[in-house]
């Protein structure tokens, strides 16, 4: 995992971009009311167009790309992905053992490569997995578009601080699922709220 996060190894750009679409086609999103079911596409749009808008002029609005390239960076770092399925952290492992790997690269780099985004799928599909189970996402566009920079500062801080804390306790399992389903709840407009609207 060490070479995996090697800042020479980082993912960003179109390969970020690349890997995000396909997390997002590992989440199957389910609604109740199935007249809300075209809702899906919608909202997956709008999660892809948030990656790549250009960041907002005032720092403290920082772009939720940039919020979750630094949280997959520090969930890389602080979870060993040995500890999941039949994965080994030395990543030479997989170049000669991954049937993806082996049956698809031509050259070495092609391999080495793969190997590097195999590493960040299984992470970015954790982080996000955690972000829609919580509803992190709902509430940065909540926030977003608040005008009172004091309302808007104040809700910022409790999405950071209640990011920071529940990723504490982030499900882990999620690293070995092939899909992760999430019942889409609209109108929540805070950190944690399908959480409560299940309570409730």
């Amino acid at each position: 995992l060490e070479f995996v996060t090697n800042p020479t190894c980082r993912v960003s750009g179109s390969s970020l971009d690349d890997l995000i679409g396909r997390c997002l086609t590992k989440i199957r999103y389910t609604v109740a009311n199935q007249q809300h079911k075209h809702k899906i596409n919608e909202r997956r749009n709008r999660i892809i167009d948030s990656f790549t808008r250009p960041i907002a002029n005032n720092e403290s609005e920082k772009k939720l790309r940039t919020i979750v390239e630094t949280w997959l960076s520090k969930l890389m770092q602080t979870i060993p992905f040995s500890n999941y399925g039949s994965y080994a952290a030395d990543w030479r492992y997989h170049l000669l053992t991954t049937p993806t790997i082996i049956g698809s690269c031509r050259s070495f780099d092609d391999a080495l490569h793969a190997t590097i985004m195999l590493f960040y799928d299984k992470y970015i599909l954790l982080l996000f997995g955690h972000l829609e189970h919580y509803s992190f996402i709902d509430t940065y566009y909540f926030l977003s578009n608040e005008n009172n920079k004091t309302t808007h500062d104040d809700l910022y801080h409790i999405w950071c601080d209640s990011l920071k804390s529940t990723l504490d306790t982030v499900d882990r399992t999620m690293m070995n699922r092939d899909v992760i389903e999430i019942p889409l709840f609209f109108n929540l407009r805070f950190p944690c709220a399908t959480t409560e609207y299940g309570i409730i």
